[in-house]
């Protein structure tokens, strides 16, 4: 990753990849979809829909009791 002045603005710092930050990120992005896959594998849309929203509201009741 790099640090780059914003030229109109020289307290801002803006990020940038790095040729190698962009091959790290597709690496990670394609292991992240493949363990996705392992995860639903055998459930069907409706079942992987409803994982997806029984997720959501373990998540939402989560976040609603707080730290």
């Amino acid at each position: 990753m790099r640090r780059q002045v914003d030229p109109a603005d020289r307290r801002v710092r803006r990020l940038e990849l790095t040729d190698e930050g962009r091959r790290l990120y597709r690496r990670l992005l394609r292991i992240a979809r493949e363990l996705d896959a392992t995860i639903v594998a055998g459930l069907d849309e409706d079942a992987q829909a409803g994982l997806r929203r029984a997720l959501e509201t373990v998540r939402a009741n989560l976040d609603a009791a707080g730290p």
